[in-house]
């Protein structure tokens, strides 16, 4: 639904009107497209970084201070991280999927509502949906095994984006393997840890 009404409103949008101002020597005609391409490019920034505002669910993130805690409570492979590393290595990927996704959106005629993003915006809502469930619901078993469906939806993203550009790909696929490298993270915690159930259990 927020795809189709954003193809709806934004071909709408007075764009035009940036065409009558000349800033840095750059031509004057081509601002509205520049403006497009900026608006989209913050548009998928956004979604990328803060997604989770549209998800039902509680999506906190870890913080440093309950990263640390966390290290503490609970044993982390040698070879993982420091907490420091993660904001940094996700702000890049955001950055990434967003040009990516810019990629695709001018490939396929300036339109959202199209099979990739959607796919693409799959992947985020996945995400957010494991993210409840290890950082908020403390579920690790649950978690581990949902890592299967955050590592296909992202691999499924970037073959779809590699279809209609290539360079989008390419783009998107230190995405991939991060997330390759976070899930078999997740893995090594969970077994580490006594092996937690990988099913959610029914409370008393």
């Amino acid at each position: 639904a927020t795809l189709r009404a954003l193809d709806f409103v934004f071909p709408k949008i007075a764009f035009e009107a940036l065409g009558k101002i000349t800033l840095f020597g750059v031509d004057a005609a081509a601002w509205p497209a520049k403006a497009k391409s900026v608006a989209v490019f913050f548009f998928f920034l956004f979604m990328s970084l803060r997604s989770r505002i549209f998800s039902p669910l509680d999506n906190r993130r870890p913080t440093l201070s309950s990263e640390t805690k966390e290290m503490q409570e609970r044993k982390r492979p040698g070879w993982m991280p420091p907490p420091l590393a993660f904001p940094i290595i996700w702000s890049t990927i955001a950055i990434l999927r967003a040009t990516s996704s810019l990629l695709v959106w001018k490939a396929l005629g300036g339109k959202f509502l199209v099979a990739p993003l959607t796919v693409f915006l799959g992947h985020l809502c996945i995400g957010d949906t494991w993210n409840s469930i290890n950082n908020v619901d403390k579920e690790y078993g649950v978690a581990t095994l949902s890592m299967l469906f955050v590592v296909s939806s992202v691999y499924v993203s970037c073959y779809g984006y590699f279809q209609v550009s290539k360079q989008a790909g390419l783009v998107l696929l230190p995405s991939c393997i991060w997330i390759s490298i976070a899930s078999f993270l997740v893995f090594s915690i969970w077994r580490l840890n006594g092996k937690p159930s990988l099913y959610p259990k029914r409370s008393a």
